[in-house]
């Protein structure tokens, strides 16, 4: 049931987004599409219960990174996760939880894969992890070959 309300939430955010489409019809669209009332609300939900990307990008536009945390994280792992905290698929408060935890690893730089890692720790709802990009199984695979 998981996949089909992560199916409707791909749906839903790619209708929602268009100009002039009728919500109620597209409600309608999907139940006689075989999706069930309740994977429907779980999806609806799902959409309207991810942080708001607006407040990520006023965040963004006040907020500076220490020299410690820029020289934490690689470039690409920096625009990767100002691009969750933009698009509403990191909160706030997991951002600057993500750049704590970062400072308290004895790496010299972290990239992507490390930062996916946090971020895998940090976001709670697998729903939205996957909406991130983050493959869980490859971070299992490489924690696996860490061991």
């Amino acid at each position: 049931m998981q996949e089909r309300v992560i199916q409707l939430v791909s749906i839903l955010i790619k209708k929602l987004v268009e100009k002039g489409q009728d919500p109620s019809a597209l409600l309608t669209k999907l139940a006689e599409s075989g999706f069930s009332q309740e994977e429907i609300h779980s999806a609806l939900e799902l959409v309207y219960s991810t942080p708001d990307p607006e407040e990520g990008k006023a965040y963004l536009r006040q907020r500076v990174l220490l020299p410690q945390e820029r020289s934490k994280l690689d470039s690409q792992a920096q625009e990767f996760l100002y691009q969750l905290l933009e698009q509403g698929l990191l909160r706030i408060d997991e951002f600057e939880l993500v750049l704590w935890q970062a400072s308290l690893l004895e790496h010299a730089e972290l990239g992507r894969p490390e930062l996916e890692f946090l971020l895998a720790n940090v976001i709670g709802d697998p729903e939205r992890l996957f909406l991130t990009g983050i493959h869980l199984r490859s971070l299992v695979q490489g924690e696996e070959g860490i061991n």
